[in-house]
């Protein structure tokens, strides 16, 4: 008899999870995991605190080490972005041509970040820290920006608290009248200028172009 498939497509908490669950409830089919990213399953939120400081390595944000998939016999396939499903077919077509067969699915993805839409979104030096950046990323940024700018929602407020932790001068955007982010942040981030939409595109620009001149560590 063969045996059945369970795919958590994401490679995130939620996927990790499953898969773990499954096998210590003595499930014993295939299990897949596929994610876009590169790293094995991680925890998100020490991205924009301990790592960005450089208080905590990305492999210490790691759900499980890599081996411990491979002893519980779950496959990652990591790097492959699932891009359809047909669920008559049963299958989950793979962004290259490829395409899996599964018998329970497992859509885990999460989301993505809202991009900006103004002049200079797309300069070197602009980042969208739930997509386009890794935990080894987020290290380079605390170490090769001069100045931070970010949106003032949660996540931003929080990256923003730890560039101001690091010495990093740093300007706040965000498309709403009211900064919530800066509310349940720490005083220090306070102090950190903010600006709205109206604004953003000469503080992006301005952003692209010290990122490209700045070396060294961030100084206030």
């Amino acid at each position: 008899m063969t045996k059945s498939t369970f795919h958590p497509a994401g490679c995130g908490l939620a996927s990790a999870t499953a898969a773990s669950t499954l096998r210590a409830e003595g499930f014993d089919g295939r299990v897949i995991i596929v994610g876009d990213e590169n790293h094995a399953p991680y925890s998100r939120p020490p991205l924009s605190k301990d790592v960005l400081r450089g208080e905590k390595s990305p492999e210490r944000t790691w759900l499980r080490p890599p081996a411990w998939y491979a002893s519980k016999d779950i496959e990652l396939q990591l790097g492959v972005r699932a891009v359809a499903v047909d669920p008559h077919a049963h299958r989950v077509e793979l962004a290259g041509g490829a395409s899996l067969a599964y018998d329970k699915l497992l859509i885990a993805t999460g989301g993505v970040p809202r991009t900006l839409d103004i002049a200079g979104a797309e300069l070197p030096g602009v980042f969208y820290s739930a997509a386009s950046m890794t935990p080894l990323r987020f290290v380079s940024i605390s170490s090769r920006s001069s100045g931070h700018r970010d949106r003032s929602r949660f996540i931003g407020a929080e990256v923003a608290a730890s560039a101001r932790t690091l010495g990093c001068k740093v300007t706040m955007l965000d498309i709403a009248a009211i900064h919530w982010g800066a509310l349940s942040v720490p005083r220090s981030v306070r102090s950190t200028r903010i600006c709205t939409v109206n604004a953003a595109s000469s503080c992006i620009r301005a952003l692209a172009s010290n990122a490209s001149r700045a070396t060294g560590t961030c100084s206030g």
